[in-house]
């Protein structure tokens, strides 16, 4: 439940550092896409600049879900993020790799 609570404020800091990334590449780079599902929010951030670049998050009970799929070699992970951190230290961890590869 504390994860589906505290969701709205980590995605909020999600789409500030999208707006950053974007701000600095100088066009959107990186898209946001909300889930429609509200039993298990999602978001996916899907890159305009790397092709078949994603990256998904989903509250899964008391974590969140993380799933990359990469533009090199098309490879797909998976791990689960705890929330011990703050909601912004949380959203840095979770997409701040992912935009280096871009």
């Amino acid at each position: 439940a504390a994860c589906r609570l505290r969701w709205p404020m980590i995605l909020t800091a999600i789409r500030a550092l999208t707006d950053e990334y974007n701000t600095g590449f100088g066009r959107d780079a990186v898209v946001v896409v909300e889930g429609s599902d509200l039993e298990h929010p999602s978001v996916t951030l899907e890159s305009a600049v790397s092709e078949h670049s994603t990256l998904g998050i989903t509250v899964d009970g008391a974590e969140l879900c993380v799933r990359s799929k990469g533009a090199v070699d098309s490879s797909e992970s998976m791990r689960w993020v705890a929330l011990d951190r703050t909601n912004e230290d949380i959203a840095a961890y979770l997409v701040q790799d992912w935009m280096e590869r871009l």
